[in-house]
This record gives C-alpha cells, sequence and structure tokens, in this order.
C-alpha cells in the first residue's frame, strides 16, 4: 500500500513540473540590437534595429524628434532614417518601442546626428577702388559640406554707394564715385542662411576724389573811375590743390613789369582786393593783374584793370550850387578841446550839415554813418581861436566870418584861427579831408566837390547858430546857402594830465 502511495506521489510532482515550465517559456519579452544609433549629417543610409519579442509592440516619437527622424516597422525589427542636417551643432532625439504587455517596459533607441560641415570663405578679405570712374571688381564665394545658400549686401556705412550684385559663386561690387577728396570704406557682408556659419565681411575702401590742380576767378575785367576808391574792388579766387600770389603787370602775363598805381591792397586764401590810385592824367591808362601759382600745367589768370581819365577839377559839377534845404534839416557839431597847458593857437570843429529830406542813419555797432533821400550836404573841417576844456563842458563855435585856407593838416604851427581847411583828394565821403559839398538824389551820389576858396559866416543867438556860406569849389563853381538852427555837439575829445618837466 505504501508503494502505492509513493507513485501517485511522484506522478502528481512530474504533471506539476511540465506545467510550471510550459508557463515559463510563454513569459512576455522585448529586446533590441542596440539601444544608440549614430548617423552623418548629410545623406545617412538608413539603419535597422533588429526587435525581439513575443508581444506587438509599437513605436513613438516626440514633436522635436519626428521633425528630422522617420521609423518603419519591419518583421523582425524598425527602420530609422534621419532627414540632413543643416546645422554645423550636432543633435539627438530618440525612437521609442512601447510594448503590448503591461508587464514590460518601454525600449528607447538613442538618435545622434552628427552637425553639418559647411564652410563658406571668401576672396579676396578687401577691395580697393579709385574715387572716380572706379571698374566693378568681384568676391569670389566658395562653399564647402554640401549646397548652401547665401546673401550679400552692403552694410549701413556704405550702403549709399556701394551696389551689390549676387551671381553663381562671385558677388560683384561697384561703387559711385566718390564726391570728397577724403577716403571713405564699409563692408559687404556675405551671410549663409546655415545658423552657424558666421558671416563674412570684406572691406571696401575708396579713395578720395583726386583734384586736378586749377585757378579760377569771378571776374576778368576792373573798371575804375578816374579817383581811387574808399574800399577797392574785390577779386574772388577759386584755387584747387594749388597756391597762388597776384602780381600787377604791364602785359597779360608776369613776365611784363609791375604797374604803380595799381594796388593789391588785400590778399586772403579765397580773394584779393584791388585799388588804383587817382588818374592825374588826362588820358585813360589800362594794365593787368595776374594770379598765377607758377606752376607749367597751371595757367596763369589775367585781369584787365582799366581807370578812366583823370579830371582836370576834383569837382564833378556843372553849376553853381545853390543850397536851400539846409533850412529843416539836420547838423552836427564836434569839438576837440584844447588843453590849457599847451600852447596851440587854434581848436578844431567838424560840422556836419545836411537837406530837410535827408535822412542821417548811424549804426553804433559795427560803427557806420550814412546819409538817405535826396538833398545837399557839407561837411567843414574849421579851426577856431583856441577854447579850453572847461568844467561845465559847454563849447560854442566863435562867431566871425571863417576864411577858406589850404594848410599843411600835419604842421600845427600852419593851422590859423578863424579858418576853412580846403578840400582834397578824399576817398570816403562821410569823413573826407578837409571841406567837400555832395548831392544826392534817391540815396545816389550825383555831385561832389570840393571847397577850395570862400567864407562862412557864424551868428549865434543863444543855441541857435545862424550860418552864411559863400564857398568856391575847385571847377570855379559857387557853393551857397544859408541855414539857422541848434546844432547838436559832441566833445570828441577828453583832457589829458601835462606830462612832467
Amino acid at each position: 500500500m505504501k508503494r502505492v502511495w509513493e507513485l501517485l506521489f511522484f506522478a502528481v510532482f512530474g504533471v506539476l513540473s511540465v506545467a510550471c515550465g510550459e508557463q515559463e517559456l510563454e513569459r512576455a519579452f522585448l529586446k533590441l540590437e542596440t539601444t544608440n544609433l549614430e548617423f552623418e549629417a548629410v545623406g545617412a543610409a538608413v539603419q535597422t534595429v533588429a526587435v525581439t519579442s513575443n508581444v506587438d509592440w509599437d513605436c513613438t516619437m516626440s514633436d522635436e524628434s519626428r521633425a528630422w527622424i522617420s521609423v518603419e516597422k519591419r518583421t523582425g525589427g524598425v527602420a530609422v532614417a534621419v532627414a540632413d542636417n543643416s546645422g554645423v551643432e550636432s543633435r539627438s532625439g530618440a525612437v521609442t518601442l512601447v510594448p503590448a504587455s503591461p508587464d514590460l517596459e518601454p525600449k528607447r533607441i538613442t538618435v545622434v546626428q552628427s552637425g553639418s560641415s559647411y564652410t563658406l570663405s571668401v576672396e579676396p578679405a578687401s577691395l580697393s577702388f579709385a574715387g572716380e570712374d572706379a571698374p566693378a571688381q568681384e568676391i569670389a564665394v566658395t562653399v564647402g559640406g554640401g549646397t548652401l545658400e547665401w546673401t550679400v549686401a552692403a552694410d549701413e556705412a556704405c550702403r549709399s554707394w556701394v551696389t551689390v550684385v549676387r551671381k553663381e559663386g562671385t558677388a560683384v561690387v561697384t561703387v559711385a564715385d566718390n564726391p570728397a577728396t577724403e577716403p571713405r570704406s564699409g563692408s559687404v557682408v556675405i551671410s549663409a542662411d546655415v545658423a552657424g556659419v558666421g558671416p563674412k565681411a570684406v572691406k571696401v575702401v575708396q579713395e578720395g576724389r583726386v583734384l586736378q590742380p586749377s585757378l579760377g576767378v569771378d571776374v576778368r575785367e576792373l573798371h575804375f573811375g578816374s579817383r581811387a576808391e574808399m574800399l577797392g574792388q574785390t577779386v574772388n579766387v577759386a584755387a584747387v590743390a594749388v597756391d597762388w600770389k597776384v602780381v600787377t603787370s604791364d602785359t597779360p602775363d608776369t613776365s611784363g613789369n609791375p604797374v604803380e598805381w595799381i594796388s593789391i591792397v588785400s590778399e586772403r586764401d579765397s580773394y584779393f582786393i584791388v585799388n588804383v590810385e587817382t588818374n592825374a592824367t588826362l588820358e585813360e591808362r589800362s594794365g593787368y593783374v595776374v594770379v598765377t601759382s607758377g606752376q607749367d600745367d597751371v595757367p596763369d589768370i589775367a585781369v584787365a584793370v582799366t581807370q578812366e581819365a583823370g579830371r582836370e577839377f576834383l569837382s564833378d559839377l556843372t553849376g553853381d550850387a545853390v543850397m536851400e534845404d539846409l533850412p529843416g534839416g539836420g547838423g552836427n557839431l564836434s569839438v576837440i578841446p584844447v588843453d590849457d597847458w599847451t600852447d596851440f593857437r587854434t581848436t578844431t570843429w567838424y560840422m556836419s550839415l545836411w537837406g530837410a529830406d535827408l535822412e542821417y542813419v548811424k549804426v553804433s555797432w559795427p560803427y557806420s554813418v550814412g546819409y538817405y533821400g535826396s538833398g545837399s550836404r557839407l561837411e567843414m573841417t574849421i579851426r577856431s581861436s583856441v577854447i579850453y576844456f572847461n568844467d561845465d563842458n559847454e563849447y560854442w563855435l566863435p562867431e566871425g566870418t571863417y576864411r577858406v585856407v589850404t594848410e599843411d593838416i600835419y604842421d600845427e604851427n600852419s593851422r590859423e584861427p578863424f579858418t576853412v581847411l580846403a578840400g582834397s583828394e578824399s576817398n570816403s565821403v562821410i569823413n573826407p579831408n578837409g571841406s567837400w559839398y555832395y548831392r544826392l538824389v534817391e540815396d545816389e551820389y550825383v555831385g561832389s566837390a570840393p571847397i577850395v576858396e570862400g567864407t562862412v559866416t557864424v551868428a549865434r543867438n543863444g543855441e541857435a547858430y545862424t550860418l552864411t556860406f559863400d564857398f568856391v569849389d575847385d571847377a570855379g563853381y559857387r557853393i551857397t546857402g544859408t541855414r539857422t538852427g541848434a546844432l547838436e555837439l559832441k566833445v570828441a575829445s577828453t583832457p589829458t594830465p601835462q606830462p612832467a618837466s
């Protein structure tokens, strides 16, 4: 009986053992040949990962990986392919195999793709252009590592004068003429459409405009009246890349003799002023001022100078002048009192009178005076008996008859009281030499005459002077008139201490 039970136990144990073995053979599994794949950047071949499993499975990827990784489930494995990597940096992603059995963990295949080996080079590294009429130049653009798109443009520093055209393998650069004499520069920039491939800058330098030496003037003729002018006449000079000077000549070049009656009164960087002496002859005369650089390749420029024949008289009156408009006009009187420690015999007065229809305008800075309108003007230099400075600062022109005389204005001993200084050659109508008569019509001077003979009688009643004029000019014409009224007084000097003996 015991033997029977033993046989029964072993039989049952054997059956249980076989059943347990069959269950172990059917346990779920998922195995991968490799979990890492590496691909080249461009043209990488498809790689297959062998998969063994006794359960169904599927592939998943993130959106980032799906953008460049593609998979295909095949019998016995999974095929993995990648798109070309246009970047220079490597990139990585993953393919995940998810088994259908909940007892199994997903399997991950890591995919790494190397970065592109693109290169971008340019030749030459810089371009130099002439300032004017410069021909176009080319930049050779070389791309390595595959197809690479690129663009070209001038930078902001030179965009206004550089033009760039992209061609196959080259960039053609042209420049506008440089209007300045200074050089200018900028850059042409070649940029790839792939991140990580840095732009290449080609420096562009253009020379300044080369100035050819030359001379020019704004006038070729100067005409003067018979008298010297107060300010002269200005000639503007346009000098390019050359120094210059101006000389007088009796020929239209520098080979002639200097002209003594023509003078260069001022010479500056861009102009000079010409004046003449009064023509004492009764014939017209001419000469030249010649602008020269002294360089053979820059022609000299001759400016013709002509001057009217001199006149027998300084006066241009055609008949006697009666100053009927002085009553009601304006007038002022300047006095230079004398220090009481001097031995002067006279005191000098300056009298200005103008007609009722003339306006006297004075500007304090810069100081200037002028007369506008129509009418008579009279300027006189008068010598009275000596008048000393006084504490009351009151001065009156002594009454009496003053006669016109000629004197040496630089010799104090030649001055006589109760005289009027005769007019002489003068360049100024505002402050003439000696005593002069003028006539204006609508702001223009139409007549002038030096007073060389005659008298003025001075009478005073309170502040009002009565002045009676009976003058003669150098042509023999009479200049007459009477004026009664006050004169605005100006003391034109201050006392000076007596020098130590």
